[in-house]
C-alpha cells in the first residue's frame, strides 16, 4: 500500500517539517480592561463598547499578580481563623491575643478567690486556652515556677482537660 521512501526522501521530509514548525508563531490573546457605567471594572477579550473610555491593556502578568494577591489574602484569613478558634464564633469569649501556643497554664486552685471581673476574665482565659491546647493531638507542655519546661504525659492529658472544662463552666459564664 505505502511505498517506503528512500533515505534521502526521509531526510528531506524531516527538514521540511522542521522548517514549517519553526515558522509557526505563538497565539497572543488580548485582554481589555473595561469600566462599566456603574464604575465597576471588567476584563474581556473583545473591545469595550463605544460609550466607555478607550480600553486599557492588561497583561497576563498583571492578571496573575492580582490573582496571587487575592490568594495570599485568602490564605492569611484562613490562617488567622485556624490560629484563633474563637475568632468567628458568634459567642466569642475572652481569650489570650495571638496564635495558640502549646503551653498549658496551671489552673487556678479550687479555693481561689475570684473577686473582680478581671480575675474572672483571667481564669476564663486560662481555662479556654488549656482546653484548646489539650483538645489538639499535638505535644503540650507547662512550666513550673522556676521556668523549667515539663511535657504533659498522655496519661495526664485527660485529667487536665477535665479540669479545664470544669473551670470553663465555672468562670466563663
Amino acid at each position: 500500500m505505502f511505498k517506503a521512501l528512500p533515505a534521502r526522501g526521509v531526510a528531506v521530509a524531516a527538514t521540511l517539517l522542521a522548517v514549517f514548525a519553526g515558522l509557526s508563531t505563538p497565539a497572543h490573546a488580548q485582554v481589555n480592561k473595561c469600566t462599566q457605567a456603574d464604575g465597576s471594572v471588567s476584563y474581556q477579550s473583545n473591545p469595550c463598547s463605544g460609550a466607555e473610555p478607550p480600553p486599557e491593556r492588561v497583561t497576563a502578568a498583571q492578571l496573575n499578580a492580582a490573582q496571587r494577591a487575592r490568594d495570599q489574602a485568602q490564605a492569611r484569613a484562613r490562617a488567622r481563623a485556624a490560629a484563633d478558634p474563637y475568632a468567628d464564633s458568634a459567642s466569642s469569649r475572652p481569650h489570650a491575643p495571638g496564635p495558640l501556643k502549646p503551653s498549658v497554664a496551671s489552673p487556678l486552685p479550687e479555693d481561689a478567690k475570684i473577686v473582680t471581673a478581671d480575675d474572672r476574665k483571667r481564669a476564663c482565659t486560662i481555662a479556654l486556652n488549656n482546653e484548646a491546647v489539650l483538645s489538639r493531638q499535638t505535644k503540650a507542655y507547662t512550666f513550673d515556677r522556676q521556668g523549667n519546661r515539663d511535657d504533659i504525659a498522655p496519661g495526664d492529658r485527660a485529667g487536665r482537660l477535665a479540669v479545664a472544662k470544669r473551670n470553663e463552666a465555672k468562670y466563663c459564664k
